[in-house]
């Protein structure tokens, strides 16, 4: 017995690429120049930090991706070495994760260990419209917690039960 993600479920049974992130990022929340990212875990967790681009190195090289004329890009984040595909069509200095910072909005990424990519499927005009607004807050943590809260549920489930507030641990 265990619990399970419906959105796995989900994606077992259709061709809709699967999202193994358990979070969600809000650029410029609480105020400009902060990102506030929500972790799910048992309870979620939520930080806040500064919201840093990496540095860009833009290459003559061209795509289309989903009929929008892209552009190469190569940046260091984190210690990844990313490789990115950007549309100035679309002129917002954003992308998937936390990599944005390009003069246009990112439609592909991936890292160049093969450890993640991301790739844009559809893009819809929400007119204004707030797509998704989170009403719950959550426990304030730090970068460091949640890290430290998904090393131990893949290490010791019992001890990351715990530490979420369930006496006993798993049973």
């Amino acid at each position: 017995i265990g619990i399970t993600d419906s959105w796995e479920i989900v994606g077992k049974i259709s061709n809709l690429p699967r999202n193994y992130f358990n979070y969600e990022i809000y650029e410029n929340i609480p105020e400009k120049g902060l990102r506030t990212v929500y972790c799910k875990h048992l309870n979620t967790i939520y930080y806040e930090e500064e919201s840093e681009a990496p540095e860009w190195r833009i290459l003559e090289k061209d795509s289309v991706i989903l009929d929008y004329k892209c552009k190469m890009a190569k940046g260091t984040f984190r210690g990844h070495t990313w490789t990115v595909w950007y549309s100035d069509e679309i002129p917002l200095a954003s992308g998937p994760w936390k990599l944005k910072g390009l003069p246009g909005l990112i439609l592909s990424a991936y890292d160049d260990n093969g450890l993640c990519s991301f790739e844009a499927i559809e893009l819809n005009n929400g007119n204004g419209e707030s797509l998704y607004t989170r009403t719950d807050k959550g426990i304030k943590g730090t970068r460091k917690l949640e890290a430290e809260l998904r090393d131990l549920m893949y290490s010791d489930n019992d001890a990351y039960m715990k530490r979420m507030g369930f006496p006993g641990g798993a049973r």
